[in-house]
């Protein structure tokens, strides 16, 4: 506590976050705004002269899947439906029925690396590797089994006092109405980059 940071001008109120700038006025932060100017989007685009499907994923890799393959002789489409939920597309064919193919699956199948880690919500966790294995990690077993050893070793706690000695109190994340920003220890003042944190972070894609 001998050298902490009070301060901060960032709240949350349980319901939404607020900031104060210098002329002392409160104002909303809306997050939605925020990510949605730095959010990337898969993009799924279809060719119809060629027949050829294209897939972008958050990272901007290309994927080209030839529909040609999918559908029988390549016919011609009359229509093209996505679904964007089920990541399928539905076509009508020449007879005029219904066709959809899981563009979803193929995607997967052909291009993704497909991993899961599921917190249990007891201290494990489960891993499923692409090849489907599953493995459970017990993180409080492996703490509980290191423990002794961990607290014991002089290091360990001369670092540990060294961390409680320098504690913030307070935030240390400021918002001055464009950008956030936060101090760290050393008293240095770092941009929140909060493109990199969301395109990190995503799960959304679209068909």
């Amino acid at each position: 506590l001998t050298n902490t940071y009070v301060g901060g001008n960032v709240y949350y109120d349980g319901t939404q976050f607020t900031y104060i700038d210098q002329a002392g006025n409160t104002h909303i932060i809306n997050f939605e705004d925020i990510v949605q100017a730095n959010e990337t989007l898969t993009i799924l685009s279809y060719n119809s002269a060629t027949g050829m499907l294209t897939y972008q994923d958050e990272k901007s890799n290309l994927t080209t899947l030839d529909i040609k393959g999918a559908i029988d002789s390549f016919e011609t489409i009359t229509t093209l439906t996505p679904n964007y939920t089920a990541g399928t597309i539905t076509y009508v064919n020449e007879a005029g029925a219904s066709v959809t193919v899981d563009i979803k699956a193929m995607v997967a199948a052909g291009a993704e690396t497909i991993t899961t880690l599921v917190n249990n919500l007891d201290g494990t966790y489960t891993y499923t590797s692409e090849n489907g294995t599953v493995t459970t990690i017990d993180v409080p077993a492996d703490v509980i089994n290191n423990f002794t050893d961990i607290i014991t070793n002089t290091t360990v706690l001369e670092q540990l006092i060294e961390n409680l000695t320098n504690t913030y109190v307070g935030g240390n994340v400021y918002y001055d109405g464009t950008q956030f920003t936060y101090i760290d220890q050393a008293g240095n003042t770092h941009i929140i980059n909060f493109e990199d944190i969301v395109q990190a972070n995503e799960t959304l894609t679209i068909l």
